[in-house]
């Protein structure tokens, strides 16, 4: 794989990352504008994949995807290897609930609405098969 396409994949892949939340300890946000049904990619590919853009490069990266990139992988300054943020962790165990309100289909890893940049990304839990059991604490109305 080229670095051109490599910075080319990070570009439009890496639209989230974790951060302090309001609503619960952290959460996840939107690096940018997201648009509604585009695809977040908080559920990391089989294949984890690695990069080799040299930090000579970073600049040709969205500017938010650089910062997480150095701040995960400050050794690329050395030469070394990164991973797709997106890859790093399940981001989608992150999302916090949203309720009604929520911005997040995690069944199609994808946007419900148009999603500004730094919004936290929420899913409603009441819609999980055995919510009762894992979030007794919810008052869902729904009945799943």
């Amino acid at each position: 794989m080229t670095i051109e396409s490599q910075i080319e994949e990070l570009n439009s892949t890496v639209k989230c990352t974790i951060r302090p939340s309001k609503i619960a300890g952290v959460g996840v946000f939107a690096l940018r504008d997201i648009k509604k049904g585009e695809r977040l990619f908080l559920i990391p590919q089989e294949v984890r994949r690695w990069y080799s853009v040299p930090f000579e490069r970073l600049d040709e990266l969205r500017p938010e995807i650089k910062q997480v990139i150095l701040d995960r992988w400050p050794s690329i300054f050395l030469g070394s290897l990164i991973q797709n943020p997106n890859d790093e962790i399940w981001m989608c165990s992150f999302v916090n609930h949203g309720g009604d309100n929520s911005n997040y289909d995690i069944d199609n890893d994808s946007a419900l609405c148009d999603i500004p940049a730094n919004t936290e990304i929420t899913e409603n839990y009441c819609l999980m098969r055995g919510h009762k059991t894992v979030y007794p604490w919810l008052n869902c109305q729904c009945k799943i």
